[in-house]
Order: structure tokens, then sequence, then C-alpha cells
């Protein structure tokens, strides 16, 4: 039930958040502000899942199954404000050189999207075993675009 009321909290929060995502941003600030926000939901989702996945947390296929559906929202969110001009600079783990190359960037994201859809889709299963597979392609795709974009 816990988990329920803070997938319900993180949605509502996500919701709100998003309403100023898909207005441009006026400020690289506001950018970097929002993309945090949003990436540290992820991490935290990520982090709990991965607890399962390890064994050190018990398997609970329908928490398990929210937690994913939510992780695969929260990773469609974010890459508007990655591409706020100026955002690169300040308060971020940003490289410059995702906005130089943007399209590399968005194929990244959108590489990390359709892994957190494939974790989704396994979850709804809830056979242990391609939820791990899944999970490990997740994390796969998350160091891929953090090598190659973050300082």
């Amino acid at each position: 039930m816990r988990l329920f009321v803070k997938s319900i909290l993180c949605t509502l929060t996500v919701a709100i958040i998003a309403g100023a995502a898909y207005a441009q941003f006026s400020k690289p600030g506001d950018a970097i502000r929002y993309r945090k926000a949003v990436m540290t939901l992820i991490v935290h989702d990520f982090k709990q899942m991965g607890a399962v996945v390890q064994g050190k947390a018990d398997y609970d296929r329908a928490s398990f199954d929210e937690q994913a559906k939510l992780l695969h929202i929260l990773s469609t969110l974010p890459w508007e404000a990655f591409m706020t001009p100026g955002s690169d600079k300040g308060d971020t783990g940003l490289k410059s050189s995702a906005l130089q190359n943007k399209s590399a960037f968005m194929q990244a994201a959108k590489s990390f999207e359709n892994a957190t859809r494939d974790l989704m889709l396994a979850a709804a299963g809830g056979d242990l075993g391609p939820v791990k597979t899944e999970f490990g392609n997740v994390g796969a795709s998350c160091g891929a675009c953090h090598k190659q974009f973050r300082k």
C-alpha cells in the first residue's frame, strides 16, 4: 500500500512538472532544475527495482509492475530540457557534446525509453528471469548515454 501511495505521489509530481516540459524553458537554469528532478525520480525508482533484481528485496509482482510503468513514464520526460541552449553550463553534468550532436543524444534517449518500455512489458509478464534481462538492458542504456554525454 505504501508503494502504491508513493507511486501516486510520484506520478502527480511528474504530471505537474511535465506541464513545464512541454513549454520551452525560458532560462537554462529552469531546464537544468527540471531534468535533475526527473532524473532524481528515475534513479530512486531504478534503485528500488535493482534491490529486487539483485535479491536484496522481495519480488512483489504488482509493485514491481507499477514501478516499471512509472519508470517508463519518467523516461519520456526530460529530453526537451536537455536540448535547451545554454543548459550545458552551470550546475549540470551535461556535456556540451549533447547540444552539439543532438541527433546522437536523442538516439541515446530513445534507446533508454525503449529499454524502459521493454522492462515494463517484461514486468507485466511476471517472470523474474526476463525482468532481470531487461533491467540490465536499461542499466546499459543509462551507462552508454552517461559515458558519452555526462561530465
